[in-house]
């Protein structure tokens, strides 16, 4: 596989999965489903409270996929580091630009200590990510 269409697919991968994995985290993590359930409100409600929080997941966690997919991809492809450091890496770096980043590109007023938060959500989803894509980058070491 040529090692720009093997850069393209692993970002691919980071964009589509990575905000989908960092927000499911976020919302388990929020207890917001508990909130919903000791509160009686039905399973509709639940499901549609999920597919608004998925809607700006992806809004607002592209960024930070994109840089994590970069940083993974080109650590992997380009400098054959794949292992399990590499997405921790990643996710310290998506986590740090990714909070310069929203905040510019939507107009809004972010505190510094909120970064703390992203870090969990950018680090399993990286994880899960990474996972995905080493078959990816592992086969452009054997066609190289």
């Amino acid at each position: 596989m040529n090692k720009f269409a093997a850069l393209f697919l692993v970002v691919l991968i980071f964009i589509v999965v990575g905000p989908a994995v960092g927000t499911l985290a976020v919302f388990v993590g929020s207890g917001f489903a508990e909130i919903m359930r000791s509160a009686n409100y039905g399973i509709d409600i639940l499901i549609r409270g999920l597919g608004f929080v998925l809607f700006f997941g992806y809004i607002f966690g592209w960024a930070f996929a994109l840089v994590a997919g970069i940083f993974v991809a080109v650590a992997g492809i380009w400098f054959r580091w794949n292992s399990f450091l590499a997405p921790i890496a990643a996710a310290l770096a998506s986590t740090l630009s990714g909070a310069l980043f929203v905040p510019v590109i939507f107009q809004l007023r972010a505190e510094p200590s909120g970064v703390i938060w992203f870090f969990p959500a950018c680090l399993l989803a990286t994880f899960v990510c990474w996972f995905l894509t080493r078959g990816i980058v592992r086969r452009t070491w054997q066609s190289a």
